[in-house]
């Protein structure tokens, strides 16, 4: 199985968490995929192959490598950037992470309240991301908990994102020392809660899967396009013939 993702605006994005985890509870919804727990199978995404497993009450991704985008920089100084964001009057400092897509981290401080951001704009990010990045706004709840909102790229704010929730998690996780005792995470979004699992330099993702609509689409990409794609209820059918997506399936 393939997953394209794109943003609101219509712009790819290389990955999407909580996508890969929704389209396997469709799969299983369709019996396209046995959905037992314990039982993983493996999704092809724009950043490499993504292993599913069905959990309790869920779907478990397993997000693979994570990395610090400018490491030298980031412990050197604890951070590698500064984002400005309506709500807070002073540019916060941010680390940016690379989970197969970008992030950058912010976690606020006491006198900036999580809930009076505005995020209808997109925060400000310097140095600028040359792909542009999702903006992950933290608040510290206890140990090993925290809660987010964020500013994907191409979709302004939305109610959860997968690798987002990862990227916070890992950023607090590392501005904490990286305590070996606090490698499983929850993660209050908007939309819930998510948990995020840290194993050295990769981590996965779990949490809720709930399909809330059931329709017919017929998707006809042009010429160039990577994809083409045709959903239905009953089937989900993808030809791949850009060799840039290839590696991806073997």
């Amino acid at each position: 199985w393939f997953m394209d993702y794109r943003n609101a605006d219509g712009s790819l994005a290389e990955m999407c968490g909580n996508g890969t985890r929704v389209f396997a509870e469709y799969l299983r919804s369709r019996g396209l995929v046995s959905g037992d727990e314990g039982a993983p199978f493996v999704i092809a995404t724009r950043a490499g192959l993504k292993e599913m497993v069905a959990v309790p009450h869920g779907w478990a991704v397993d997000l693979g490598q994570w990395r610090l985008a400018r490491a030298e920089e980031a412990e050197r100084r604890g951070m590698d950037s500064v984002v400005q964001v309506h709500g807070s009057p002073d540019p916060l400092p941010a680390l940016s992470l690379d989970l197969g897509n970008p992030h950058t981290v912010v976690a606020l401080p006491p006198n900036v309240n999580l809930n009076g951001l505005r995020l209808r704009r997109p925060p400000a990010v310097n140095p600028v991301p040359p792909e542009g990045s999702n903006v992950e706004f933290v608040h510290a709840i206890e140990h090993a908990h925290i809660s987010m909102r964020v500013h994907e790229r191409g979709s302004g704010e939305t109610r959860s994102c997968g690798t987002g929730a990862a990227a916070a998690a890992i950023a607090t996780w590392w501005w904490g020392g990286k305590p070996e005792g606090q490698l499983d995470w929850k993660v209050d979004v908007l939309g819930g809660t998510l948990g995020v699992h840290i194993k050295g330099t990769e981590v996965a993702l779990s949490g809720p899967a709930v399909l809330v609509a059931d329709g017919e689409a017929r998707v006809l990409a042009a010429a160039e396009a990577d994809v083409i794609m045709i959903l239905t209820p009953d089937q989900v059918q993808a030809q791949i013939y850009r060799e840039s997506i290839q590696p991806h399936l073997q």
